[in-house]
């Protein structure tokens, strides 16, 4: 096997690896800046911050 073909099928890898990254970092849709700043998850209680003296 070539030299190029072998890093041609490891950067392939690499690009789906970093494809499916993408879909479950940002889902399947088109980017929306509206929706990127959104979690899944339960936002915290607001709590009042204490002064250190």
């Amino acid at each position: 096997m070539s030299v190029f073909k072998k890093i041609k099928r490891k950067w392939d890898a690499y690009l789906e690896r970093l494809g499916e990254a993408n879909k479950k970092t940002f889902g399947e849709g088109p980017l929306e800046c509206c929706k990127l700043n959104q979690y899944d998850r339960p936002s915290a209680p607001h709590t009042e911050t204490t002064k250190l003296k």
